[in-house]
């Protein structure tokens, strides 16, 4: 029975299925762990262990693209730009096939770095070639507001509200926005 559950999650894709290679089955699942340790650190402002944990993960693998955001975004919130940034620059190079994902990564950056003006037009052509997701419009206005374009912050935020009413982040903003005008 335990077989046949297995091969559910398979087919559903929850798991991957490794056939007989036991041992990338094993280093795949130690890694991913170790991933979810790593968050649960940040998680609980254990920063220091969970970026080593994120930096081990990233060597050992370093195209899988969810070990190196998380590193990255870890980085940007612990003020560490300078090793954000020549992350994700070394990112650009080895994986430019994930694209989208490296624009947003690198916009973020250029925003935490206090850049606004380059982060919109990072997120601006995010948007013209990959289209309304990841948020887009959110931090659009987010970078429009900072430029104190209001009124297209305004804009953007409608955009975003369209698809997500509930949006507490978007709500907040739009209401600083409000309030300055």
């Amino acid at each position: 029975q335990s077989e046949d559950e297995l091969r559910q999650l398979i087919e559903l894709g929850y798991i991957e299925d490794y056939g007989d290679d036991v041992e990338r089955a094993i280093k795949t699942t130690k890694a991913e762990n170790n991933f979810t340790l790593a968050k649960s650190y940040i998680s609980g402002n254990e920063w220091e262990k969970g970026i080593a944990i994120l930096e081990e993960l990233h060597e050992e693998f370093p195209d899988k693209l969810h070990f190196v955001s998380r590193l990255i975004h870890t980085y940007q919130i612990t003020g560490q730009l300078k090793k954000a940034r020549d992350l994700v620059d070394k990112v650009k190079e080895i994986m430019p096939h994930k694209g989208v994902h490296i624009e947003l990564l690198d916009a973020s950056l250029l925003y935490s770095e206090n850049k606004p003006k380059a982060a919109l037009r990072v997120f601006e052509r995010v948007k013209r070639d990959a289209g309304d997701f990841f948020n887009i419009n959110l931090r659009i206005a987010s970078a429009l507001y900072q430029i104190n374009e209001l009124d297209k912050a305004k804009e953007a935020l409608e955009d975003h509200l369209v698809v997500d009413q509930e949006s507490e982040r978007a709500h907040l903003l739009l209401g600083q926005i409000l309030f300055e005008q």
